[in-house]
């Protein structure tokens, strides 16, 4: 929206309901909670919102975000009717595929500590889930009853979705592997949205070597 649009997101009030991932983050002043036992379903639906995502993080989702919620379903006008085709040409064209205005990554996450002084476990796991995936896609519903069952909230047919397994592999890459410029890419997206203490590069948080040949 920013980049595309031209939108100046310090200009909009931003509302929301769930309580904060990381929290030593200091929210803007432009972005606020909603009152205390309202939702952003609720919000929606009496006028107080002007435009919402949809969905369990979103307009979807009625109750309390931690427990106890339930699914709602958003009949509202979408702001792009193609916005499908707009995900994809995003895609195409930075290598960040857009879900809720949240940067998705795929990866492990380990310390630098870990793979230093444990490789050969590093690569046990990495090759674990690999494998794993793997069977995922070669039988999507199964894969999509043992999220069900760990996670009764989820809908066990996301796993049938081919666009989840084409997400994840690069064409041409081992299954797991990683570009380091569409981690580059990624970066570029949290600079604008975030004051960073510290440059980052891809070389950073990115170590290669680990995903099976």
């Amino acid at each position: 929206m920013i980049d595309e649009y031209g939108l100046d997101s310090s200009k909009v009030t931003w509302v929301v309901d769930d309580e904060e991932h990381v929290r030593e983050l200091k929210l803007p002043p432009n972005v606020v909670h909603a009152p205390e036992g309202r939702a952003l379903a609720d919000m929606m639906a009496a006028g107080e919102l002007s435009a919402g995502f949809d969905a369990n993080a979103g307009i979807g989702r009625s109750g309390s975000p931690t427990a106890g919620w339930q699914q709602r379903e958003a009949n509202y006008p979408e702001l792009f009717p193609n916005a499908e085709e707009l995900e994809a040409a995003w895609y195409n064209k930075t290598g960040i595929y857009p879900m809720h205005g949240t940067i998705v990554v795929k990866g492990i996450v380990t310390t630098a500590a870990t793979i230093a002084s444990k490789p050969d476990l590093v690569h046990r796991f990495v090759a674990a889930t690999v494998r794993g995936m793997k069977d995922a896609f070669a039988d999507p519903a199964a894969a999509g009853a043992i999220m069900r069952k760990l996670v009764p909230q989820m809908d066990a047919a996301i796993a049938k979705d081919e666009a989840v397994a084409e997400l994840a592999q690069i064409p041409g890459q081992p299954l797991g592997e990683i570009d380091p410029a569409r981690i580059e890419a990624t970066l570029e997206v949290v600079k604008g949205a975030f004051k960073l203490a510290a440059p980052v590069a891809a070389a950073d948080v990115y170590a290669p070597g680990f995903v099976p040949k």
